[in-house]
């Protein structure tokens, strides 16, 4: 989608673009993403913020007004990169209030907004139950088109491993490449045998290994000794991401960082994993952040030398980094660089496998108190009887985060409250049956 896309019949000349990753807040990514597309005009920060998460919930022309007015002339294009985290991500309230906005603009023939929205094929099944009004919309013949990109053909997957060596002047030592291919799960080693479909996982896992083979070999000659002694395709990625976590280990606190890799994971109940994008203040706070100064800083470095932005690796460790962060100040956010390691990783998968149930709550636990928080302590969105019993039983109080342990310190206080109120009723009512 970055690389272009196909020319629009009679649309604008002159374009905006804005690239959007929905993530955990998607009205306010959404309006972030619009508001740095346009350009800035005298008098913004004067003006009331029209694309504000209240405005967008209020109105569901919001989008499609400040459009109108902001656009003149100019086409928007809208793309809504990995839009699954929608469904698996974002918060479920704002889904119906996003559903509305896109299709209220796209209908609107005097906006001229163009959208893309591009989405993981074993995702696509659940688009129309989450976006009834958009996946209407887009089913409406000429005004939609539906692009649906096949897996990586064997034949494909061999130009992706030879043509980026040859460029670079290296050259694959005689069987290497059909070994690679092979083990990555494509049937066609040679040209006359039957075209199949290489696995999803394919491509990442390639690059990662053809990167490693790259920095490792002194020679022009990319060697089979070099491949097999990184594990090749099946074993590079985790070899190289228990190598980093090893040395980060001498360094950081493992809790932290098994901490913070964790909560970079969206669990489900069903067990389809995926990467979750967190702010850098929450990722930070993951990494135990909240601890103290000294905690703080080191979450800081945590996070660098995950993102390889900083040196201090050891020269024999493979070039691998575990994290991506995106932005700058209050708007970075971090994720996982890849879904790969997700399922190709044995550490993060036995991770995620033990005390599974926990974690859950502890998420469960995470979105009750930003509520509360949001809602500046309100008695409603406190816990009570069997959620508090659960947390009591499956959380130690240092896996909590100082607001969430402020969250259920309150919940408890109110529950004992209500307790001792039912307890002088019930003792009222008795020394007044005893009168009678």
């Amino acid at each position: 989608v970055r690389a272009g896309t196909p020319p629009i019949a009679g649309a604008p000349t002159r374009w905006c673009v804005a690239l959007l990753r929905p993530g955990r807040e998607v009205l306010r990514n959404l309006a972030t993403a619009v508001r740095d597309a346009l350009p800035r005009e005298p008098g913004d920060a004067l003006i009331p913020d029209v694309l504000s998460r209240e405005h967008l919930l209020a109105k569901d022309r919001a989008l499609t007004d400040f459009l109108a007015e902001r656009l003149q002339g100019r086409g928007l294009l809208l793309v809504l990169d990995q839009f699954e985290e929608t469904f698996t991500v974002s918060a479920p309230e704002d889904r119906p209030y996003l559903d509305a906005l896109l299709v209220r603009s796209l209908q609107d023939l005097e906006v001229p907004l163009y959208l893309v929205t591009v989405m993981r094929s074993d995702c696509a099944g659940d688009f129309g139950r989450h976006f009834p009004l958009l996946a209407e919309q887009l089913n409406r013949g000429s005004l939609s088109v539906r692009y649906d990109l096949p897996p990586l053909r064997a034949h494909g997957l061999r130009e992706a491993v030879l043509r980026p060596a040859e460029r670079a002047g290296r050259v694959f030592e005689v069987g290497l490449v059909e070994r690679i291919l092979r083990e990555a799960g494509a049937a066609q080693v040679s040209d006359d045998t039957e075209e199949t479909d290489a696995p999803d996982a394919v491509l990442p896992l390639v690059a990662h290994v053809l990167h490693a083979l790259v920095g490792r070999e002194p020679s022009r000659v990319l060697s089979l000794r070099t491949y097999e002694a990184l594990g090749g395709v099946a074993q590079a990625l985790t070899r190289s991401a228990d190598t980093l976590l090893a040395s980060l280990c001498g360094e950081f606190d493992e809790k932290h960082i098994r901490s913070l890799l964790v909560a970079l994971v969206e669990l489900h109940p069903q067990g389809r994993d995926t990467r979750r994008v967190l702010p850098r203040a929450v990722a930070l706070s993951a990494a135990g952040s909240d601890e103290g100064e000294r905690a703080r800083v080191d979450a800081e470095a945590l996070l660098l030398r995950l993102s390889g932005s900083t040196p201090g690796v050891a020269r024999d460790v493979l070039p691998v980094r575990l994290i991506a962060i995106r932005g700058n100040g209050e708007r970075a956010v971090v994720d996982l660089v890849h879904e790969a390691l997700l399922r190709e990783w044995a550490t993060l998968r036995g991770w995620l496998r033990e005390d599974r149930e926990a974690q859950l709550l502890h998420r469960e636990l995470a979105r009750a108190t930003e509520a509360w928080l949001l809602h500046k302590h309100s008695g409603d969105e406190l816990w009570r009887g069997g959620r508090l019993v659960r947390v009591e039983e499956a959380l130690t109080p240092t896996v909590l985060r100082p607001n969430e342990r402020a969250f259920l310190k309150a919940s408890i206080e109110r529950e004992h409250a209500e307790v001792a109120a039912r307890e002088r009723e019930r003792a009222e009512k008795l020394r007044a049956a005893q009168e009678l």
